[in-house]
């Protein structure tokens, strides 16, 4: 090898020094890698947990939202059910609670009229608000509310006796038992201006006019003789009762006896009609608790084992008798067996809801928003109480505790312009709010106001036995001139000193005693007790509209939306 060559390979060795000096330069790269790599993890997997915190509460509110949705929904649903079987819209009731961890604990749900009732029913507003978590849903529903407890516009009592100036203009009469009138009703005759139909007047056991000469002899049966007035008279007429009422709840007394006073009456009549005439073998007798001295409701004399007990009426209703000891219009007891119906059956074969339609054939509607009697059509034909005013039956009355249990005890006793408890001497200066009837009377803007005034548990005083000598169930009295409209319900007897104007339906759970003013009440009268006037008191049962309806009602379903 030449000494060039030497030096050649010589310069192709390192200098000294040259591969620490790399070395130095390139000392931590692979930390900055890694942590810049460790830095984007981090940046990835925060990223990630915000997206799925984000997503974890969207699909929270989402399901919060789904299930306030289903809550309000829920109580939507609630309402409709307490509105059907009669149950009053409490503000802020539970829906489907069964305990602190239910999540529609949060849900509260009110009611709303919205507009002018009918005469039996009325649009209604369910309110229905749900919260679950952070989620608040906010429903609507307007529901079409209808009762059928009673006939509207007709004037009902246990008894009408009268001794004041009485007079009935338009509607019928129905009884329990009997009817003294003073006067004639208005149209108790075909034609008479300003009356569209014949005011009939229908008594369990019988009826008579006038009350002087006391020997003006009473009429037991119809066909009634003498004034043509009176071939409206249908005395010693069958009576009707709930489906479920027992002779325990629908009579007073009298059917202590009879084995059957606890057995509901739709059981009793639990056959069907296909020829009039009697039903099976049983008969009236002391098996059922007849006894010696019983009355027929044409007042004759009743022997044992000689009426069936069951039979079919001639309009196929089914009916039996059932045993009720009353006060007589002289002051007598006596002891009879009425004939019984369901109410259910006859009211649905003879009324029918009008509700702006054509729905039984008719072409034309009177009482939109309101029961009224059916014409012939509507049973192909069939009869009518218009053509055959004999088929009508004394309606029960409607049951009291459950027409309180419809409305919202906690809201009304919070609100003294709705409610009163413990008796009242309401005078002008009262600050109940009675409603307003326009153009009849002087209302703001013109506008009508319907309201409903409930007088709860009357004031007993035995200091006033004139108006109720502190007997159940108390009472309310007018002591001033008054007007008002709706619905008025008074728990106990309801005593006239002043004027009082009403339009709408009034429900006495008591009596009326002591008319020494004027009471007007154009709609329905509904008194459980003895109607007495030494007053002047007047019904004119062809006014409709203005009555919330009450107790269990049908619910038809108009629209919803969300607030």
């Amino acid at each position: 090898m030449t000494s060039r060559e030497r030096v050649e390979r010589a310069g192709a060795v390192e200098a000294p020094g040259t591969s620490a000096r790399f070395s130095t330069q390139e000392h931590g790269a692979a930390l900055l890698m890694v942590m810049l790599f460790m830095v984007l993890m981090l940046i990835l997997v925060s990223a990630m947990l915000l997206f799925t915190k984000n997503e974890i509460l969207i699909a929270g509110l989402q399901r919060d939202g789904t299930r306030a949705l289903e809550c309000a929904q829920g109580g939507i649903e609630e309402a409709v059910r307490r509105l059907t079987a009669g149950h009053a819209v409490i503000p802020e009731f539970s829906v489907s609670a069964d305990g602190a961890d239910d999540p529609c604990l949060r849900t509260s749900v009110s009611l709303e009229p919205v507009g002018t009732p009918g005469g039996s029913s009325s649009y209604q507003e369910i309110r229905s608000e749900a919260t679950v978590g952070l989620s608040t849903r906010r429903l609507s529903h307007l529901v079409f509310a209808v009762s059928g407890a009673i006939p509207p516009d007709i004037v009902f009592g246990f008894n009408l006796a009268t001794q004041g100036s009485v007079d009935v203009i338009r509607g019928d009469i129905y009884s329990w038992t009997f009817v003294q009138y003073k006067n004639y009703p208005v149209c108790s005759l075909s034609g008479t201006p300003g009356c569209v139909a014949v005011s009939h007047t229908y008594a369990g056991w019988r009826i008579r006019k006038p009350l002087t000469p006391a020997s003006t002899p009473w009429c037991a049966t119809a066909p009634c003789g003498g004034d043509p007035e009176r071939g409206a008279w249908f005395p010693g007429h069958r009576r009707s009762a709930r489906d479920a009422q027992t002779f325990d709840e629908a009579i007073a007394s009298g059917s202590e006896a009879d084995p059957r006073r606890t057995t509901p009456i739709d059981a009793l009549l639990n056959f069907t009609c296909s020829t009039p005439g009697p039903v099976g073998t049983a008969t009236i007798d002391g098996s059922v608790g007849w006894q010696s001295g019983d009355l027929k409701q044409d007042n004759t004399s009743l022997t044992s084992g000689t009426v069936s007990l069951y039979g079919c009426d001639a309009d196929f209703l089914p009916y039996t008798y059932a045993r009720e000891t009353f006060v007589d219009a002289d002051g007598s007891t006596n002891s009879v067996w009425f004939k019984t119906t369901l109410f259910t059956a006859w009211y649905n074969k003879y009324w029918i809801f009008d509700n702006d339609a054509a729905d039984d054939g008719t072409a034309q509607t009177c009482c939109q928003g309101s029961y009224r009697k059916r014409y012939s059509p509507a049973d192909g034909g069939g009869p009518d109480l218009y053509s055959n005013p004999e088929y009508g039956a004394v309606p029960p009355f409607p049951d009291f505790d459950a027409l309180e249990a419809s409305l919202n005890q906690s809201v009304f006793a919070s609100d003294p312009g709705h409610y009163r408890t413990g008796g009242d001497n309401i005078t002008a200066g009262t600050t109940l709010k009675l409603g307003c009837k326009y153009p009849e009377m002087s209302c703001p803007g013109n506008v009508s106001d319907s309201s409903i005034v409930w007088l709860d548990s009357g004031r007993l005083d035995p200091a006033d036995p004139q108006c109720n000598g502190g007997g159940s169930p108390g009472y309310y009295k007018i002591g001033a001139n008054l007007q008002g409209y709706g619905t008025l319900i008074v728990d106990g007897d309801l005593c006239a000193n002043g004027d009082l104007e009403w339009w709408g339906s009034v429900f006495i759970r008591g009596a009326i005693k002591r008319i020494n003013g004027s009471v007007t009440i154009h709609g329905g009268l509904v008194v459980n007790s003895t109607v007495e006037s030494s007053g002047n008191l007047t019904v004119d049962g062809g006014f409709g509209p203005g009555s919330f309806p009450l107790g269990p009602l049908a619910v038809q379903r108009r629209s919803w939306w969300e607030r």
